[in-house]
């Protein structure tokens, strides 16, 4: 819009992906390497794997630092031995589910959609119930595909 990416738009994430895609590539093989695994949204950076080397994620800081980026010291977390949070979603050996802030949103926008005082506020918050909605949906479709991958 006007020669520039509207703020929230549905295409930002997969764009700003696409246009450090290099970058990502030089990250992928690196955390490749060391037999472990990258997840990547926006701007939420996960590096997991049995044992994650500390000069991996070093390597990683010095990466993204070269491209312009910079990474938040108070952001970073180190979990080992216990479920974690990726990229908005609990993950752990044997689970998948969506964060309780996730229902809560969720609720509060149902409750908005109910109470709305504009049609245009109405379908505002109905539109944002339906992605929350779909979004947990998602999360039980896969976490459903994995237990089935899995044999249970």
């Amino acid at each position: 819009r006007n020669g520039h990416l509207p703020q929230g738009s549905p295409c930002s994430p997969i764009l700003s992906f696409y246009s450090c895609f290099s970058m990502w590539e030089q990250i992928a093989a690196i955390v490749r390497a060391a037999d472990c695994r990258i997840t990547v949204y926006v701007d939420d950076v996960t590096i997991s794997g049995r044992v994650v080397p500390e000069d991996i994620v070093w390597r990683i800081k010095q990466i993204l630092r070269r491209n312009g980026h910079a990474h938040n010291r108070r952001k970073e977390r180190s979990v080992s031995h216990r479920s974690a949070e990726v990229t908005g979603i609990i993950v752990g050996a044997a689970q998948l589910c969506v964060p309780h802030r996730h229902y809560r949103k969720l609720l509060d926008a149902r409750s908005d959609a109910l109470t709305a005082g504009t049609p245009e506020e109405r379908a505002r918050a109905s539109a944002r119930a339906k992605s929350l909605e779909f979004q947990v949906q998602l999360v039980h479709r896969r976490k459903a595909a994995a237990y089935s991958a899995a044999g249970r």
